[in-house]
């Protein structure tokens, strides 16, 4: 969420610096803003998985069920590895000055991964585990596509 300027933002913005900080500061809470919402999406994503996991069990479907814990283990992963990345650690979020198609890219690169990480959450229940699986990948694949285009402004 970001808050409204007050009177003191609006003076440093004339001092020599401060307008690039601030822009950096924004990127690095938008960064962490869609990380978070990525993570709740898969949370829930999780728990769906957790309880279809209990009914494969309930139904002593032994391969079903680790397949289903196959699932929930990557859909774990992958949150874990989103929640606990540094917020704005990459030369993006520190750079001065960035290019209209940096941002670009990275914005459709952000908006990518959370319309996926929201589709997914819609229909964890009704997808066989094999097609779990198939959009796990390929959410896996945003995610690391993602971290390498930032991992190229170090």
């Amino acid at each position: 969420m970001q808050r409204d300027p007050n009177i003191i933002d609006k003076m440093m913005r004339y001092m020599p610096g401060y307008t690039g900080y601030a822009e950096r500061d924004e990127r690095r809470q938008s960064d962490a803003q869609v990380r978070a919402r990525v993570c709740a999406a898969l949370e829930q994503c999780e728990e769906i998985v957790r309880e279809r996991l209990q009914l494969e069990l309930d139904r002593h479907q032994e391969i079903r069920a680790q397949m289903a814990e196959n699932c929930r283990q990557r859909i774990q992963t992958l949150r874990e590895r989103l929640h606990h990345a540094p917020a704005g650690a990459s030369g993006l979020m520190a750079c001065d000055t960035i290019g209209t198609a940096e941002l670009e890219e990275l914005t459709r690169r952000d908006l990518e991964l959370l319309e996926s990480a929201i589709r997914l959450a819609e229909r964890v229940a009704e997808l066989t585990w094999q097609d779990l699986t198939t959009v796990i990948h390929r959410l896996e694949h945003c995610v690391d596509a993602r971290g390498h285009y930032l991992q190229e402004f170090k």
